[in-house]
């Protein structure tokens, strides 16, 4: 399957998927019985999944050489989020002071570095502020619920496009 760009065009924001182009996002098996709990859930799962599906698009030696990950962006800001994705991507995740705002701050060190900054002085780490380690029994417990998402877009495919 091909990689697409998902989400909004004019502003770039949205995810990288490997399911192809024009599949959306989509909440599968709500009812009028689940509530806001249940959504927002759905929703980390269902962005986890794909971080996972992406992770695993790499090279199984590219894979092998990450020891730990680092979760950035406004997400660092969820201990929920944190510990899914270090169960589902099986390596300890830091989030490190200003994890929130790392975006930014990189596309300045970028900015600084080729206006000639040092690279050590430009690159240096933050602080760890939290580590979360994956947790194998909830890794078996999410398993099934990631087998029926990588079935669903190629079972939708036709639905939606």
């Amino acid at each position: 399957m091909g990689s697409a760009r998902q989400g909004d065009a004019e502003t770039g924001r949205g995810t990288r998927q490997r399911h192809g182009a024009g599949q959306g996002h989509r909440v599968v098996g709500l009812t009028h019985e689940h509530g806001a709990g249940d959504t927002a859930h759905a929703v980390v799962e269902g962005v986890s999944f794909g971080l996972l599906d992406g992770f695993a698009a790499l090279d199984k030696s590219v894979r092998s050489s990450v020891s730990e990950l680092t979760l950035v962006g406004g997400g660092a800001r969820s201990a929920y989020w944190a510990r899914t994705l270090a169960t589902l991507l099986q390596r300890p995740l830091v989030v490190r002071e200003g994890s929130e705002t790392a975006g930014a701050l990189g596309a300045a060190r970028l900015a600084w570095l080729t206006e000639s900054g040092d690279e050590e002085q430009v690159c240096r780490v933050a602080p760890e502020r939290r580590r979360f380690e994956p947790d194998a029994s909830a890794f078996d417990a999410l398993q099934p619920r990631y087998e029926k998402f990588r079935k669903l877009y190629p079972a939708l495919r036709t639905l939606f496009s």
